[in-house]
């Protein structure tokens, strides 16, 4: 494997990735930055091809990030570096050729579980309340996507990928393309139907672009800004920042709250695994567990 045949390798399984496994952009993405950084690693410290690295140089090459980096980052860098190395072991069988994973006996770091913040209802009406859009000047394009995150439980990165022609508002569902390419259909509530509404009526763009949120030319909407524009407005409505997978978290943790049945929720957020959705069960109890703490006359610390 030479160092053209590497790069070109990388070229390939970037192709894997998208089109046989079916993963989203963004993981794509970090997938080939790690391996790119993996790469250089190898070049410079250990000078060698990524098809002659071993299982100690995975570990030393982790070990540099495991004080400055999450225990998460850290995990996906060495499923990255799985991912690719079974990839090339099956590449070099059909050649007639050996390979061993270099990183398939090297332990993945234990990562906590962490419960996803949420808004309460309260919260979430002071984030919705219109008069912080003139103390921000933000439009109605802003409002949309506000509305999507939280009353549809979208990721940022599938509202920002919708087209004018996935919202169906004939039946109040708009078409969601999730993660492995996978579609749905989540239903629109009156007050996201009525912000997207007044959204397409004031929203200008080139006819080539055919975003529902575009940015500049035939570009999308920046994910970056509206994560920024969102803690803003989080600053000043909640005295928090909020980011747009919180508002996605509040979406389902109010569905269980109002007694939605749990497999519904899974479905409208385009979990793969119920225990994913499951989350939610466990930020419900603790919700309960501290207002009976608080509340049990039996159950409150003596002073």
């Amino acid at each position: 494997m030479s160092e053209r045949q590497a790069t070109t390798g990388l070229d390939e399984f970037e192709c894997y990735l998208r089109d046989e496994r079916n993963l989203s952009a963004n993981t794509v993405r970090a997938y080939l930055s790690d391996l790119s950084q993996w790469e250089a690693f190898l070049k410079k410290a250990r000078r060698l091809r990524m098809d002659r690295a071993r299982p100690e140089d995975v570990r030393s090459w982790l070990a540099g990030f495991q004080r400055m980096h999450a225990r998460s980052t850290v995990a996906r860098k060495l499923s990255a570096l799985r991912a690719f190395y079974a990839w090339l072991g099956r590449c070099a069988r059909r050649e007639g050729r050996s390979l061993a994973n270099a990183a398939k006996l090297v332990a993945a770091p234990k990562v906590p579980r962490t419960l996803p913040r949420f808004l309460t209802v309260d919260e979430a009406a002071a984030l919705f309340d219109p008069r912080t859009d003139a103390k921000l000047g933000e439009n109605l394009r802003e409002r949309a996507l506000r509305e999507l995150l939280y009353g549809a439980g979208l990721r940022i990165g599938e509202a920002i990928g919708l087209d004018v022609d996935d919202l169906d508002l004939a039946r109040d569902v708009v078409r969601v393309t999730g993660k492995g390419r996978k579609v749905r259909e989540v239903p629109l509530g009156a007050l996201a139907r009525e912000g997207l509404v007044q959204w397409l009526e004031a929203r200008q763009a080139p006819p080539a672009n055919r975003a529902l949120f575009p940015g500049r030319g035939c570009e999308r909407m920046d994910a970056s800004g509206a994560r920024r524009r969102l803690g803003r407005r989080g600053l000043m409505a909640v005295g928090r920042r909020v980011n747009p997978h919180a508002l996605r978290h509040s979406f389902a943790t109010h569905l269980l709250d109002g007694g939605a049945d749990l497999r519904a929720i899974q479905e409208l957020m385009g979990h793969a695994s119920l225990s994913t959705t499951q989350r939610y069960t466990h930020l419900s109890l603790e919700r309960l567990r501290q207002s009976y703490d608080a509340a049990h006359p039996r159950n409150r610390k003596r002073r």
